[in-house]
Order: C-alpha cells, then structure tokens, then sequence
C-alpha cells in the first residue's frame, strides 16, 4: 500500500538539513508503529521518497512524502498515529492511499507557491523590482553549482509574482523534473545581487497538473479520496 502524508516543516526545524528531516521521519513511523515496507538486499530501508526537497533554512506549509506501507490500512488511522508521534517542528496535515501504479510524487509536481520574507529596510523598493520582472521578457541570474557558475534566464519559469506586504512577496514558480526554478534565484534578481541571509523563504504549497490546470499534488490522478 503506497501513502501520500502532507505535513509542514515549521519555522523551529528552518535549518534542519533533508537528509536530517528523512531520518526524523523514520523515527517518527517507528514511534508510530506503522508497518513500513522496506527495501531488500543487504541493507534494507524505508520505501520512502519526499516530492521535492527543501532548500535549507527554508519553512514549509506543504510538503509531501510517498511511503509504502507492508499492510493495508485505513488513511485515517495512518494520520492519527503519525499526528500522536510526529517530532517538534512538523505537523501531519493530510493522509491518502495512491495507487499503485501512480507515478512518484516527484513526477507530479509542476508548480510550487513560496513565500519570500526580506530582512533589510532597503528591500523596500520591491514594487518597482517585480514590476521590471513583470515587464521583462528574461530574467537572468547567476546559478553555481560549486564547480562552475553559468547565466540563467529564470523569467519563463516565473508564472506569478506580487508584493504582499511592503517587504514580502508571493510568487509561483515551475517546478519539478522539467524545470525548477529556485526562490532563491528570484531572490537574487529581486535584490540585484545575492540574498543569501538577506531573505527567509517558505513554500506554500506543491501543485501537479490535471486537466491543463494546476491542482493541489493530493487532488492529482492516482491519488484516493475516501
């Protein structure tokens, strides 16, 4: 049986690396008692595979994992024991059955929806940056790999962005397999120069494709609805 758990990854965990943030969530399905499939060979692990990673110190209001469980169980009851054992800093939010023949969540996700916070007074002329990102038909930026650094166009990427608040900005952005674009990337053309800890990122939400239009990743094909 294949699950899709959507749970957030909260502002005291911001700077929780993924590969730390998978290992809390095996702790988590053995404090909950979950029958977890594993893996065969010589060093057997979890089925388990995340939608997207997170960039570290980012937050979260919708992440997702796809785990694949030994035996059936009813999706109410896999979030009652994940919510009664889930770690300081994440919280389960929502639990469906896939099917077996869905793709991986990684697959689905085409577009996510991200919060950018600035820290500095001098971000306070972000109208006039994402008006000229608006009316701009490329947006380049630097993107380092730590080997080579090369020119980026991330504007075709850029299907939404507006000024929230006098120092916050909403944005959706294409990501997935196809094309991600980092919010950090938009960042950096926001403020004309790197953002590095001038900025603090949060994803809203993951969205997947149905019927030419973006919907939440659990309203996707092959994910049940009980």
């Amino acid at each position: 049986m294949r699950v899709m758990i959507r749970f957030t990854k909260q502002e005291a965990i911001r700077y929780v690396s993924h590969l730390d943030l998978m290992r809390a969530a095996r702790r988590t399905f053995r404090r909950a008692g979950l029958p977890v499939a594993y893996s065969e060979g010589y060093h057997p692990h979890p089925i388990l595979s995340f939608a997207m990673a997170l960039p570290v110190g980012a937050a979260s209001q919708g992440e997702y994992m796809d785990l694949a469980l030994a035996e059936d169980m009813s999706c109410s009851e896999v979030l009652r024991r994940l919510q009664a054992a889930q770690p300081q800093g994440m919280a389960v939010t929502g639990v469906w059955a896939m099917e077996e023949e869905a793709p991986s969540q990684m697959a689905m996700v085409t577009a996510a929806r991200w919060r950018l916070r600035f820290q500095e007074p001098d971000a306070a002329g972000l109208e006039g940056a994402v008006a000229r990102i608006l009316g701009s038909e490329s947006v380049v930026v630097e993107k380092s790999n730590g080997k080579k650094t090369q020119q980026v166009d991330i504007r075709p990427g850029i299907r939404a962005i507006c000024v929230q608040a006098p120092l916050e900005v909403m944005t959706l952005l294409d990501a997935g397999s196809k094309n991600n674009i980092q919010p950090q990337s938009l960042a950096d053309a926001l403020l004309g120069g790197p953002s590095l800890g001038r900025v603090l990122v949060e994803r809203e939400a993951l969205y997947g494709t149905k019927d030419g239009e973006l919907v939440p990743l659990e309203d996707c094909d092959g994910v049940k609805h009980e």
